[in-house]
């Protein structure tokens, strides 16, 4: 686990899972920091999680990714149980999202062009 985050009465945590032959991103969620359950989303296949922050309506979670999982490496989630890829285009090929933030009408999220170009930011508003 290396971000966790905490809303609407519940604990997110999210991950990385190495093993021989592949990685995947993980989130769980708890409602008392005690009993976890792991979350699912068909994008965490080869993903990476490093970060979520508690966001108005649910919990953004970031980290580097390639195309066969969420491009663009940021995911969504209302209630910390399913999550879904937000980025899915190819604009977003090379993006390597590390941390996200919000306030109460944005959502940011910040990383860097794995392509050498430099830092990059993704904003949404928020509804």
């Amino acid at each position: 686990m290396t971000g966790v985050a905490s809303g609407a009465g519940k604990v997110v945590a999210v991950g990385t899972v190495e093993s021989q032959d592949a990685g995947a991103a993980l989130a769980w969620l708890s409602t008392d920091g005690l009993g976890w359950t792991r979350a699912r989303s068909d994008s965490f296949a080869t993903g990476q999680l490093f970060h979520v922050s508690a966001v108005p309506g649910g919990f953004v979670a970031t980290g580097p990714s390639g195309p066969d999982s969420c491009l663009g490496g940021i995911w969504s989630s209302s209630d910390g149980a399913s999550w879904s890829c937000v980025a899915a285009d190819p604009a977003f090929t090379g993006f390597a999202a590390y941390a996200t933030a919000a306030s109460p009408s944005l959502e940011v999220v910040v990383g860097f062009d794995a392509n050498g170009s430099g830092s990059m930011v993704w904003t949404r508003p928020l509804p």
